[in-house]
This record gives structure tokens, C-alpha cells and sequence, in this order.
């Protein structure tokens, strides 16, 4: 059984250099897995690409609107840091994607007694 500081490696997070760092996003043009808690500008190139030095200003007069909408705010806990893998989901969520429920098929019918 794996220690709890340690996550498997078919877990969504894995263990790097002694911190645990989210899955990389499907597509991303990232060298390595995303921190938990990036600063800005390696947020800001996750999102934006290889524009994300001239987009560092759009996004940061964007947050006051987004946090508005859900973005999540900055965690003093965590260097004032936002959460990665709630600000992929609250995009995701934004732009119309929503995660699969999972579905079941029917298996037969039920016996209750």
C-alpha cells in the first residue's frame, strides 16, 4: 500500500521532486506537468501558448470579471496562488464543456426479495 504523502502512478496526480504536480492537460504544449499552484505568467502560458508574453496583460484585467463568474481567487496558503486544476475546470465549464457523468447499462432487472 502506497504512504499517503506519496500518490500511485495511475493516480491524476504524480510525485515530482518531492511535490505532488496535476496531470498535464491533454494537448498541452507544456514540457512538464502543471503545478497545483503556478504563479501567472506559467498559468498564462498554459492557457494562451506561445502568445502568452503579450497576453499577461489581457489576463490579468480579465480576472476581475472571471472571478465574478467563478474563477478562483488567489490562495494566501498557497504563496497567493490559484488552484490549477479548479481554473482548468472553471474554463472547461466556461467555454461549454462539462465532464461526462459516468453511464450504466442496464444489466438485467432487479430481484428486491
Amino acid at each position: 500500500m502506497p504512504s499517503p504523502s506519496r500518490a500511485s502512478a495511475s493516480s491524476p496526480s504524480q510525485l515530482r521532486s518531492n511535490r505532488i504536480v496535476a496531470s498535464p492537460i491533454k494537448g498541452s504544449t507544456a514540457a512538464s506537468a502543471m503545478p497545483l499552484y503556478p504563479n501567472e505568467a506559467r498559468r498564462v502560458a498554459e492557457i494562451f501558448g506561445d502568445d502568452a508574453p503579450d497576453l499577461l496583460r489581457v489576463w490579468d484585467s480579465a480576472v476581475a470579471v472571471l472571478e465574478r463568474e467563478g474563477l478562483p481567487k488567489r490562495d494566501p496558503l498557497f504563496g497567493n496562488r490559484r488552484y490549477w486544476p479548479a481554473v482548468e475546470a472553471f474554463l472547461r465549464r466556461r467555454a461549454g464543456l462539462r465532464p461526462e457523468a459516468p453511464s450504466y447499462a442496464p444489466d438485467g432487472v432487479e430481484d428486491w426479495s
